[in-house]
This record gives structure tokens, C-alpha cells and sequence, in this order.
């Protein structure tokens, strides 16, 4: 039930019953129009001619409403109210509605008539308007989700390559890392077979073994009771 209820309150809000009801009148405005233009051209023009030269006034003219109805915004915002005036007061002209030979029954009928028309017109166009400017926002809305959709995946995308890539530099900084302090232990295994104990460094082993030789900090040990130099 509520999803009856649902669908049945899209079907009243949404654009194609205002587009269907709104192309109603224009149908009917088109009928009514030609009847008013055909009795007047008759008077002017042969019959076949009157009816056609009607009939392209009147499509002509209803079509001006419907294009003007939904491009109001490229022209003043009172010409759908102009315009729906002008189709009632077409409508009073058919019904001879300021007759005033008829009685005044008669003519307040028409005069409603005519005013009803007017107000639908307007009120449709009104509608009309405002149901197409909906439609175009949400259009633009659902592009716009769409295009911010589609750059959220390329961004995802992008992150997801530069979290790999800074997990293959952060091995490789890892293993560098490990080679620096594998290079700074044999650097210092290398100083201190190169350093004497007085705390000079030699380039060469050759150049620490005649250092050695006269180094003021060597050791002296008694063998057999004879003083040998000994250099550490």
C-alpha cells in the first residue's frame, strides 16, 4: 500500500502529468483558436483558405505559449501571464461571451469560463515552468554526482598507486638502511685496524706498522730478563 501511495504521489508531482495536462489545454486553446480565427477570416478568404491560414495561426500561436512557457527565463517573467490573459480573452470572443443580448445567466457562465481558462493557463504555465527548472537542477545534480563520483575512483585509484609506491620506497629505504649501518661497521673495523693505539690514523697498514715502530706509546715487557718493545 505505501508503495502504491508512493508511486502514486510521484506520478501527481512529477513532470509528465504537468507536461501531459499543460499539452491538454494547448490542444484544446488550438481548437478554440482556430474556430475564433476561421469565422473571421471566412468573411475575407475562401473557405479552404480560411481554414488553413486558421489553423497555421492557431499552432503558430499555442505554440508560442508552450516555447515561451519554457524559456521564460530569456524574456520577462509577467509574459506567461500576459500570454494566459490572451488566451482567455480568445476564449471569451468563442463563446460571445459580451453579448449582452443573452441573459445574464448566459453571460456570467461565460465570463467564469473564460476567467477559469485564463487561470488555468497561467497556473499551468506557472507549473510548467517551475516543474522544468526542478527537472533541469536535478539533472545537473545527478551529472555533477556522477562527475564527482567518477573523480573519487580516479583519486581512489591514485591513492591506492601511491600507498604501493611508498611501500615499495619505504622497503627500499629499509634496505638501504640496513646497508649504511653494514658500511658504517666495516668503515669502523677499518679505522681502528688503521689506528694506532696513540690514536693516529694511518692510510695503510704499512704506514701503521713503521709508525708502530717508534711510537712513544708502545709497551715495554721483560722476557728472560731482557726489556723487548712491545707496540700494541
Amino acid at each position: 500500500m505505501n508503495k502504491l501511495l508512493e508511486r502514486t504521489g510521484h506520478v501527481i508531482t512529477g513532470m509528465g502529468l504537468v507536461t501531459f495536462a499543460l499539452l491538454m489545454i494547448l490542444i484544446g486553446m488550438m481548437v478554440i483558436s482556430h474556430g475564433l480565427f476561421v469565422r473571421i477570416f471566412t468573411d475575407v478568404l475562401e473557405p479552404a483558405h480560411a481554414s488553413a491560414a486558421a489553423w497555421a495561426l492557431a499552432l503558430g500561436w499555442e505554440f508560442t505559449v508552450l516555447i515561451t512557457t519554457c524559456n521564460v527565463r530569456f524574456v520577462n517573467r509577467r509574459l506567461p501571464l500576459v500570454l494566459a490573459i490572451c488566451s482567455g480573452v480568445i476564449v471569451l470572443f468563442f463563446i460571445h461571451a459580451f453579448d449582452t443580448t443573452q441573459s445574464t445567466t448566459d453571460l456570467l457562465t461565460r465570463l467564469l469560463v473564460g476567467c477559469l481558462i485564463t487561470t488555468i493557463n497561467y497556473v499551468y504555465a506557472e507549473l510548467f515552468y517551475a516543474k522544468w527548472t526542478e527537472h533541469n537542477q536535478q539533472v545537473g545534480y545527478e551529472n555533477q554526482v556522477k562527475s564527482l563520483a567518477q573523480e573519487s575512483d580516479k583519486r581512489q585509484t591514485e591513492i591506492q598507486v601511491a600507498k604501493q609506491e611508498l611501500q615499495s620506497k619505504k622497503s627500499e629505504i629499509e634496505m638501504l638502511r640496513k646497508q649504511v649501518t653494514e658500511l658504517e661497521q666495516f668503515k669502523a673495523n677499518e679505522i681502528r685496524k688503521l689506528t694506532c693505539s696513540c690514536g693516529k690514523q694511518f692510510e695503510t697498514v704499512y704506514k701503521l706498522t713503521s709508525h708502530k715502530a717508534s711510537c712513544p706509546n708502545r709497551k715495554t715487557v721483560s722476557r728472560n730478563g731482557q726489556p723487548v718493545n712491545f707496540v700494541p
